[in-house]
């Protein structure tokens, strides 16, 4: 499947930038009507959904690139909006003397998250492998051995 929206690379990168717009002016729509926690909940439940929903259409191969493209545009609408809505949090828990320069450390701190996730992400992929490896080759070795010194089962050779 072809993840992105055109041939062109920086086009892409366009088009998938203007979700933010939209989930900016959602975010602070909403933080005026319902509140903080809301409208907080009410993002990240959308772009978890959404990318809960988006990852098992790709396992199973059921949607096409179109459902799959809008399903995770709707996702980064709604953990945009979140993210927004969280620099209001993290604003409002420190005392103002300390405020910018917490808000700095929350930053940095958010895309060193984004620069490390892919990393974990291969780490979790090598991980299984691993365990299915030993789950495959490791534990029926001993239960071969087990079942070899047992009296009831004499080893043949």
């Amino acid at each position: 499947m072809n993840a992105s929206i055109g041939p062109n690379i920086y086009v892409s990168f366009f088009c998938a930038s203007l979700v933010e717009f939209p989930s900016y002016f959602a975010s602070v729509y909403l933080l005026r009507i319902q509140g903080r926690r809301k409208s907080t909940a009410l993002f990240t439940a959308i772009g978890c959904v959404s990318l809960l929903i988006c990852v098992l259409l790709s396992s199973g191969n059921l949607a096409g690139g179109s459902t799959q493209l809008s399903l995770s545009m709707l996702a980064k609408f709604g953990l945009g909006s979140t993210f927004a809505n969280l620099y209001v949090y993290g604003g409002e828990l420190t005392p103002t003397s300390v405020r910018n320069m917490t808000l700095g450390i929350l930053s940095v701190g958010a895309r060193a998250g984004g620069v490390v996730l892919p990393y974990v992400m291969m780490l979790v992929s090598l991980l299984a492998t691993c365990c299915s490896c030993f789950c495959l080759h490791v534990c029926p070795s001993f239960h071969v051995g087990q079942s070899a010194s047992d009296d009831t089962f004499p080893l043949v050779c």
